[in-house]
C-alpha cells in the first residue's frame, strides 16, 4: 500500500516495555497484514536520566550511559520479538536511531 506521493505507508508505535505498549505493536503488526504498511517500533530516552531528591531535580551520574542505551535496545527488540509472528509477512523495524550513543 502506498501513501502520498508514492511513498510505503507505514505505523510508527511507541514502545517503553509496558503491556499497553506491547498490545498497540501487536494492533500494529496486525493492520500492517491487512494493509502492506511497514510498522517501525520506536523508543526515547533521556540521555542524561534525572531523579527528584527533595525540590530539586539531580542527574544520575552513578550510572553509565551505555546502560541506558543497553536497556533500550533490549525494551524494543523484546518488544518486537514478542509481538511479531515468525510466519508473519508484516515488516517491522525496530527504531533506535534517535537513541544516542546507538
Amino acid at each position: 500500500m502506498s501513501g502520498p506521493q508514492g511513498t510505503q505507508s507505514r505505523i510508527v508505535v511507541g514502545v517503553d516495555g509496558s503491556e499497553p505498549s506491547r498490545e498497540a505493536l501487536r494492533w500494529a503488526v496486525r493492520q500492517a497484514g491487512l494493509t502492506g504498511a511497514t510498522v517501525e517500533a520506536v523508543i526515547a530516552w533521556h540521555f542524561f536520566p534525572y531523579i527528584a531528591a527533595g525540590y530539586a531535580w539531580a542527574p544520575l551520574a552513578a550510572m553509565e550511559v551505555a546502560t541506558f542505551a543497553e536497556t533500550a535496545q533490549k525494551v524494543v527488540t523484546d518488544a518486537v520479538s514478542s509481538a511479531v509472528d515468525p510466519a508473519s509477512t508484516a515488516n517491522v523495524a525496530a527504531d533506535l536511531s534517535g537513541t544516542p550513543g546507538l
